[in-house]
């Protein structure tokens, strides 16, 4: 959101912002375990990004041991929180850093699940892997070109989100047809609203291409075998500033949402 509010219009506005090319995490999965272990696991620690902009870690997952996320056979990918925003992507190497532990009885029994550090550039397209004496840690990504980088907010501003309603908050984007990046999974847990409507969203940014469309969608769970349905959407064309606007009707359970997004460039 850097440059969400400069005037990048301005003849005398320093030309130090543009698109770049960035890396979209789209999911984290723990696969093929090893030597004795048994679903479901119980996982703490972080997996983290570094770009060229400035060498930090730039958590896409990061949970304390009190905080564990208990991954299951059926569903052994990790809940993500990050990126916080857009992972800048050139010729130069880049780093992706995991430090993932097994809760045990104790923390004397806690095992190490995956701990590595691997390169990605400008041009790496296949998934990111690192295979463990325990386990196989898979990143699902993809580039995006000429990207800017887009800040989501969602929130509730007439009636209630339904109680009963088990689903997905997603965002998909027109380069990347078919992908859908979860930005809250309300499965087992009523939707998590702050007082003033906010959805609290487990990820917020996404990278878009410039002139793209960015799509948020609310999706519902189906029942047994039943496909997960689109309950409603809203969609955005990127911007390289400014704040966009739109709605999300629920018009069966008489609710109203409002989706914004703050558009940036990078430098």
């Amino acid at each position: 959101m850097r440059f969400t509010n400069e005037n990048i219009n301005d003849p005398n506005y320093p030309r130090l912002a543009c698109t770049m090319a960035t890396l979209q995490t789209v999911s984290v999965q723990v696969k093929e375990i090893t030597d004795g272990l048994h679903w479901p696991l119980d996982v703490y620690g972080f997996v983290a990004v570094r770009d060229v902009v400035d060498r930090k870690r730039i958590m896409v997952f990061n949970r304390e041991r009190d905080d564990y996320q208990r991954i299951t056979e059926q569903d052994s990918y990790l809940t993500l929180t990050g990126p916080t925003r857009g992972v800048v992507m050139t010729i130069d190497p880049s780093y992706l850093e995991a430090k993932l532990k097994v809760r045990g009885a104790t923390e004397s029994e806690d095992k190490d699940l995956s701990k590595f550090a691997k390169t990605y550039r400008l041009g790496c397209y296949l998934p990111i892997k690192h295979t463990s004496k325990l386990c196989t840690l898979e990143l699902q990504h993809y580039t995006v070109c000429s990207s800017v980088e887009a800040t989501i907010r969602v929130q509730v501003i007439e009636g209630q989100f339904p109680r009963d309603f088990c689903g997905v908050l997603t965002a998909s984007t027109d380069s990347e047809s078919g992908v859908m990046i979860s930005l809250l999974d309300f499965s087992s847990d009523e939707l998590p609203v702050d007082a003033d409507g906010s959805v609290k969203l487990s990820r917020q940014v996404v990278s878009v291409k410039k002139g793209g469309n960015l799509k948020v969608s609310v999706w519902q769970h189906g029942v047994g075998e039943e496909e997960d349905q689109e309950i409603t959407a809203a969609s955005f064309v990127a911007k390289e500033a400014e704040t966009s606007t739109n709605y999300m009707p629920m018009k069966k359970w008489k609710c109203w949402m409002e989706v914004s997004v703050a558009w940036s460039l990078f430098s």
